[in-house]
């Protein structure tokens, strides 16, 4: 296992509920051999669409009760897909909580700003991360979280039509995740 928050400070990680996800849901190991990428990418997706499609099943208040317990297991899926592909390209020691937050932004399609990471030639240079870069990373990537799950709720009354349409986001999120994790880890990465 491997300590994810080497170079950023840890109260940081206790002060935003996504950044103690990022902490807590860290696999011990994945077991990735005879994997392909696209293998990878394609069964956490399968797993993000069965969790989002039962979690939607269950009609008005009981499919409200589903919505945390679904975006904690949808994370945790996430979480692990990312981590087997940085073993895939064998940069685990490269994956941080920086690094992690970047590819969770980059999939929801947030505008990280400018200098945190660039690419030269086949090399992707990703800046060191202080406390005060990553803190609004993570704000984003919390209210774009919570945005998408309040627009859940009143989509809990209807569950025969939105259980295939949460299914099918969480699964198209799930792969839209791999391939950036995938987009960096097969570049080479350097610290700046």
């Amino acid at each position: 296992m491997f300590k994810i928050t080497k170079h950023i400070d840890e109260s940081l990680i206790k002060t935003n509920w996504f950044g103690e996800l990022l902490e807590a849901f860290i696999p011990a190991d994945s077991n990735i051999e005879g994997k392909t990428v696209n293998q990878l990418i394609n069964s956490a997706s399968r797993k993000a669409f069965s969790v989002s499609f039962a979690a939607a099943i269950p009609p008005g208040f009981f499919g409200w009760a589903t919505l945390i317990p679904e975006l904690l297991t949808i994370t945790k899926i996430q979480i692990n897909l990312v981590h087997s592909i940085a073993k895939y390209h064998n940069s685990e020691e490269k994956l941080n909580i920086a690094l992690l937050s970047m590819i969770f932004a980059t999939a929801l399609g947030l505008e990280l700003g400018k200098g945190i990471f660039r690419k030269a030639g086949t090399e992707l240079i990703v800046s060191k991360m202080s406390a005060e870069l990553l803190r609004p990373i993570l704000e984003k990537i919390s209210v774009k979280t919570l945005s998408r799950l309040l627009a859940k709720l009143p989509a809990r009354w209807i569950p025969v039509i939105t259980a295939p349409i949460f299914g099918t986001w969480s699964a198209v999120n799930t792969k839209a995740l791999g391939y950036a994790a995938d987009k960096i880890f097969s570049a080479k990465i350097e610290e700046e």
